[in-house]
């Protein structure tokens, strides 16, 4: 589904075709797609552990905008500075998958925060029964805290070590 053009009731009788499309969902979304893809480089080049492999992933989807998932962050000011994505795992709508956890300052909470406060808002506005996720394995403690349980095996994505961990949301309802 396109969304190249700004929805307003004012924008066909003052606004060029050109400004509608500077101001459209797809623009803004590429927009910060292209911005998350230089904040990975930023930080590779830096020496925080992001792999060619993920900006990879990063750069073949840049273009590849979902408009029924659900985008959760936190800002400091006008910075984001922690955001995941939760969206649709398959053609149901049972499970939904979240990806992209990503968290600025570490030590603080954020990370926490940011996963509560995500897990009431996908399973009310998702109504799904299951979030799944793939959890690097340093990770699995942090999300074992916030209820979720392994159910795979180790596996590479990217060069780095993951497992697969489910949470069941049926009870929250």
């Amino acid at each position: 589904m396109s969304k190249d053009t700004y929805e307003s009731p004012l924008n066909s009788r003052y606004a060029s075709k050109e400004m509608q499309f500077i101001f459209s969902p797809d623009k803004k979304f590429r927009t910060w797609r292209l911005l998350w893809i230089a904040l990975a480089e930023a930080e590779k080049e830096l020496g925080l552990n992001i792999t060619d492999e993920q900006i990879a992933d990063l750069k073949a989807h840049k273009d590849d905008i979902d408009y029924d998932s659900i985008h959760c962050f936190i800002k400091d000011g006008e910075k984001v500075v922690a955001y995941l994505r939760a969206f649709y795992k398959g053609e149901g709508k049972d499970i939904v998958q979240v990806g992209r956890v990503l968290s600025l300052y570490h030590g603080i909470g954020l990370g926490e925060i940011l996963m509560r406060n995500s897990i009431r808002i996908i399973q009310r506005k998702m109504q799904c029964k299951k979030i799944t996720m793939d959890s690097q394995v340093h990770a699995i403690g942090f999300y074992e805290k916030l209820g979720f349980q392994v159910t795979s095996d180790v596996f590479l994505e990217a060069g780095l070590e993951h497992v697969i961990m489910e949470l069941d949301v049926t009870y929250l309802k």
